[in-house]
């Protein structure tokens, strides 16, 4: 680091935003009775983000109590705002870049206007030529940028580079030399762009990952600590495949919140167990050809379940592997006269 002139993973990331406020807004509490104080600024998978007056903190979903954790569901029922085109944004984030980027185009810096779409994440690269670290980070990072650009996470980020340089031939210099493939913020508008203060940290290299209204979501420093570049960036890279809500991690982590609204739904009635997540480690089950089996599971009445048989005598031999399996299976449980019980599942699994 030079001075300028990610559930163990889920943990990791947290102590990798920025700290907790106690500034304004609604209260949320955890299950063991600590207030986080500040504003909902978005739901990201397990996680949810609570913003302050320059704070904000990413808190596991599964940490807070009933109530807080119903109006942190609420928020993310209604889901984020659906992306408009980049150039037509009315983002913070947006609507400050806007005409202020330029990027390598042949050799020569050109203006630059993002096309499509507006991401829902910015990853802005603090960094500078005359820094020795930086120059050394930023090959690395150009090659995990374009493997992220050739995933499925694509269209979600964009990188933003943010010149720490001496004047603007030494930016020119420094993004021509890098070959670097994502737009900088001009030179000459770094002065009027006034989130980079709010992003930036005390030295460089320094990598922040902000959603669309400028939030940090994570940072190279945790406090005065430095915790560098490739930290938000292993955070950022963790978040991905927890925004797809069929991932493990996600659907356990909001099963709370289904139960209730299970119970909710049919409180006064009568209903058998539904399956929540199911998976299956399909590496233990070597079949020749794709099978159906039907099973009959037995779940208790918080969901767990306390035994699955084949249906088919002919697969007996996967029952040890299905029980297995089963451990990690939760489902909405049996409900009689309004009341979660114990009962009986049949579900159709795919060998």
């Amino acid at each position: 680091m030079i001075l300028p002139g990610g559930f163990r993973r889920i943990a990791s990331i947290v102590l990798i935003a920025a700290s907790a406020c106690d500034c304004f807004g609604e209260t949320l509490v955890t299950r063991d009775g600590k207030q986080i104080s500040g504003t909902i600024g978005g739901v990201y998978g397990p996680l949810v983000l609570v913003t302050g007056k320059g704070t904000s903190r990413l808190v596991p979903v599964e940490q807070l109590d009933d109530t807080s954790l119903g109006r942190v569901a609420a928020s993310r029922n209604q889901g984020a705002p659906s992306a408009t085109d980049w150039a037509a944004s009315n983002s913070p984030v947006a609507q400050a870049l806007r005409g202020k980027l330029t990027q390598l185009n042949n050799g020569k810096l050109v203006d630059y206007t993002m096309p499509g779409p507006e991401p829902e994440f910015y990853l802005v690269y603090f960094s500078a030529h005359w820094c020795g670290p930086c120059r050394r980070f930023t090959p690395g990072l150009i090659e995990e940028y374009k493997k992220l650009k050739e995933g499925p996470a694509a269209a979600r980020f964009e990188m933003i580079f943010v010149s720490n340089d001496n004047d603007a031939d030494e930016q020119r210099a420094y993004i021509t030399s890098q070959s670097m493939p994502w737009p900088a913020v001009k030179y000459t508008a770094l002065g009027r762009v006034r989130l980079l203060e709010k992003w930036a940290g005390p030295g460089i290299p320094c990598l922040v990952v902000v959603n669309r209204e400028g939030d940090v979501l994570f940072h190279s420093y945790s406090g005065d600590t430095y915790l560098g570049p490739q930290a938000a960036l292993d955070a950022f890279k963790s978040l991905l495949p927890l925004l797809d809500p069929n991932s493990a991690m996600t659907r356990r982590a909001w099963y709370r919140s289904a139960r209730h609204d299970w119970l909710q739904v049919h409180r006064g009635g009568d209903v058998a167990p539904s399956a929540y997540f199911v998976s299956l480690d399909r590496q233990k089950y070597p079949v020749a050809r794709k099978v159906d089996l039907t099973v009959t599971v037995e779940v208790d009445a918080e969901g767990h379940v306390v035994d699955v048989v084949p249906s088919d005598d002919g697969l007996s031999e996967f029952s040890s592997h299905l029980r297995r399996d089963a451990r990690d299976w939760l489902f909405l449980p049996a409900v009689h006269g309004g009341q979660p019980v114990a009962g009986r599942a049949t579900i159709l699994l795919q060998l």
